[in-house]
């Protein structure tokens, strides 16, 4: 009968590890929809088995390591659209960890303790050291800037990125990186180890970080061919980089650009004094701005079944972004 109990424990923990990589999966790919609300509450409930298995077979140690778990998991539930750092690294050891504490008091009978190698450790300690690492910042909080060392790659899990050049002194906006999309690789991949960019959250974001160790690695283990024809690829986006400026995508990226040149001509009437005709240009813009503000109004609907990515910055998040 103990065996049994056994045995349905530590099936217990291997589908904890399914959950918790299914989970996994679906916050490094952005698919964070209701159905992630639903599989944490699962996972709480999975956890709850497990401390009612662990106790048949007396086995206090995954007892409360499940019911310390179980908390954390229905905490991380109530925020599932915008974890933070401490539950994905919960994610990534979950499962590990109350394999490692089953295995460990069910390996030996007769209540023989388990030998421990001096690398052993606590399974609940296990959850401190994650194997996806994620890294959150605030709005306006910069990633990096033009010059700094490139030491790894990231991907969007939630929020979005902008990116900018350093152009006579300011900061020229380039594009803007959303979710699920890959950036900052550029550095790293053609060796020049620096960043020739600035990157800035433009709202709350979320990022998982591919390490420059394992995107060499990766690069080590490839093709020849197709590594060589990578790194050219890389030295192209560079130089075309050099003479980028924003292009629209979408709908609305075409009324942004309409807007920030509009902005770009007032500013350059306000600092230069041409007379009469800049009074009368001031005057036209003032009108195109009410007529422009009916177009944006009668765009809305179509802005809202446009499927396309926005690419351009807004005027309003560029003057944000510290000079």
């Amino acid at each position: 009968m103990e065996d049994m109990l056994q045995t349905r424990l530590l099936s217990q923990s291997s589908r904890l590890k399914v959950v918790c990589k299914e989970l996994l999966t679906a916050y490094a790919s952005s698919q964070i929809t209701p159905l992630i609300h639903e599989k944490l509450v699962g996972l709480a409930d999975l956890l709850k088995d497990t401390v009612a298995s662990a106790k048949q077979v007396k086995q206090d140690e995954v007892v409360n390591l499940c019911l310390s778990l179980k908390a954390r998991v229905e905490d991380f539930a109530e925020r599932y659209t915008s974890p933070v750092e401490h539950d994905m690294v919960l994610l990534n050891k979950l499962g590990e960890a109350v394999a490692t504490a089953a295995k460990n008091r069910g390996a030996v009978k007769n209540d023989t303790p388990p030998p421990v190698s001096e690398e052993a450790s606590n399974p609940a300690d296990e959850l401190d050291e994650p194997e996806i690492e994620i890294q959150f910042i605030k709005k306006g909080q910069y990633l990096f800037r033009d010059g700094d060392k490139a030491e790894a790659a990231y991907v969007v899990a939630a929020g979005c990125i902008g990116i900018f050049r350093n152009v006579d002194g300011k900061n020229s906006p380039v594009g803007r990186i959303r979710k699920g999309e890959f950036f900052g690789e550029m550095a790293i991949l053609d060796g020049s180890d620096h960043r020739r960019a600035t990157a800035v959250a433009l709202e709350d974001t979320t990022l998982s970080i591919v390490s420059k160790e394992m995107l060499e690695e990766k690069m080590e283990a490839s093709d020849k061919l197709i590594r060589t024809i990578l790194l050219t690829s890389v030295h192209n986006l560079r130089d075309s980089h050099d003479k980028y400026t924003q292009k629209a995508r979408s709908l609305r990226d075409t009324l942004e650009t309409i807007s920030l040149s509009r902005h770009i001509v007032g500013r350059f009437l306000d600092r230069i004094d041409i007379g009469e005709d800049g009074e009368r240009a001031k005057e036209l813009l003032k009108k195109f701005d009410s007529q422009f503000s009916n177009i944006r109004t009668a765009c809305k609907p179509a802005i809202a079944q446009d499927k396309r990515g926005d690419q351009v910055l807004t005027a309003k998040e560029i003057e944000e972004i510290a000079k």
